[in-house]
């Protein structure tokens, strides 16, 4: 979600969603990542899918690191299908 944008939650609300964020990222902060889910559901987006690593993990900015080895992740991510309107 690197410069998620809040005000662009309309945009966002009809696509499948699946961020990680880590509570302890020094580059991006974790509010960032909540407000931007919260205004994609605000918009109509249903529950995006929103995992956030505590700081006790120690992700830092390598959220992603535990986020391919999150159990389900590969089958959502092929699951979904782009919608042609």
């Amino acid at each position: 979600m690197r410069g998620a944008d809040p005000r662009k939650a309309g945009i966002l609300a009809s696509k499948p969603i699946w961020a990680f964020h880590a509570e302890d990222d020094s580059i991006i902060p974790i509010s960032y990542a909540r407000n931007t889910i919260q205004a994609i559901q605000k918009a109509g987006g249903g529950q995006p899918l929103y995992t956030e690593y505590a700081t006790k993990y120690g992700y830092d900015h390598a959220s992603w690191t535990p986020a391919y080895e999150t159990p389900g992740l590969t089958d959502w991510l092929f699951a979904q299908r782009r919608s042609f309107r």
